[in-house]
């Protein structure tokens, strides 16, 4: 609303919220009262940089952030959404409408609130001068229910996605390309997965550092890519393709293709683990590696399960491990 008029009922279009408040706006801006959305029809959308700074605001669905700029930082930005979220206390949604490359210089904030990041193979960040060790996007243990689809994220020191015991969080149909790690995670995570995602020339494709209850890949070719070598005789880029250590109760590993890596899957002291399964589908694929499943230390109660495993000089490196069961 532009003018002091008797104030509209925001149902369709554009609706500036004004002061004093109008119907369903009920409160105002100000940090103290509750903004009500309930009787808007179709999408709410913030763009350019916009706030609602209130405790409470109510919704029939999520606030959309749109991102209208390429720019590391200022309106519009992916940063300053990620900002407004994380000081919000309403469902919120990002939204890519355009091809859009962000090429950072710092790492973007990690996100404490709940990150719903909907890329439509729009978005691609660039995290070369982002710092060494930084990470494409980072999710604390509050970020609880997040998803991360549809996003390319390249050349970051750190991991494309850092997963700090971010429950049920979903990352997929993502691509990870020379990057420190494709997804990194860590601590009880129930119900997050990985999954129908690619990982490009990362020195480690997916790490799970003392991870619980998490599924990496998907039966019936739902799983993930890995690729070590830029091409079938370039040099091998990628150490690992999936690493696990430490305790690792309820995580699954299974339907993933590793291909050019030292190593396809690694598994450092992993215990209560399963990796791959009893059907075809659920079988983890390995080609063209130098080992194909490496093991060392106490993996107590973890179990390697019908691995697929061809034009692989050392299928099995596992001497040094204990307590290991292999099911070929």
């Amino acid at each position: 609303r532009d003018s002091d008029g008797p104030p509209p009922t925001p149902r369709f279009g554009n609706v500036r919220l004004p002061h004093p408040p109008c119907p369903p706006c009920q409160g105002d801006r100000s940090a103290t009262n509750i903004v009500d959305l309930r009787g808007i029809i179709g999408t709410i959308s913030i763009a350019i940089g916009g706030r609602i700074n209130a405790p409470t605001v109510l919704t029939n669905s999520p606030i959309y952030y749109t991102i209208s700029s390429s720019a590391d930082s200022g309106p519009g930005s992916l940063r300053d959404a990620l900002n407004g979220i994380n000081s919000s206390n309403y469902n919120t949604a990002i939204t890519i409408l355009t091809p859009t490359t962000i090429n950072l210089t710092s790492p973007l904030p990690a996100m404490t609130k709940t990150l719903i990041l909907a890329g439509n193979y729009l978005l691609t960040l660039n995290g070369a001068a982002a710092g060494v060790t930084a990470s494409g996007l980072t999710l604390t243990s509050t970020a609880t229910g997040s998803s991360i689809t549809g996003v390319e994220l390249l050349n970051f020191g750190g991991a494309g996605i850092d997963i700090i015991g971010t429950k049920s969080t979903i990352v997929s149909n993502v691509i990870v390309t020379n990057s420190g790690s494709g997804v990194r995670a860590s601590g009880d995570v129930a119900g997050a997965s990985v999954t129908l995602s690619t990982f490009n020339w990362n020195t480690t494709g997916i790490e799970l550092n003392a991870v619980q209850n998490m599924q990496v890949g998907k039966a019936n070719q739902q799983g993930n890519i890995i690729n070590g070598r830029i091409n079938s005789t370039g040099a091998i880029r990628t150490l690992d393709g999936i690493k696990i250590s430490g305790l690792s109760t309820g995580t699954k590993a299974y339907g993933n293709l590793i291909t050019g890596a030292s190593r396809g899957i690694s598994l450092i002291g992993a215990s209560n683990l399963t990796v791959g399964g009893y059907t075809a589908t659920q079988e983890n694929e390995i080609a063209a590696c130098t080992t194909g499943v490496y093991a060392t230390g106490f993996c107590n109660n973890s179990f390697v399960i019908k691995t697929k495993i061809t034009t692989t000089p050392t299928p099995y490196n596992v001497t040094g491990s204990r307590y290991l069961t292999i099911v070929q």
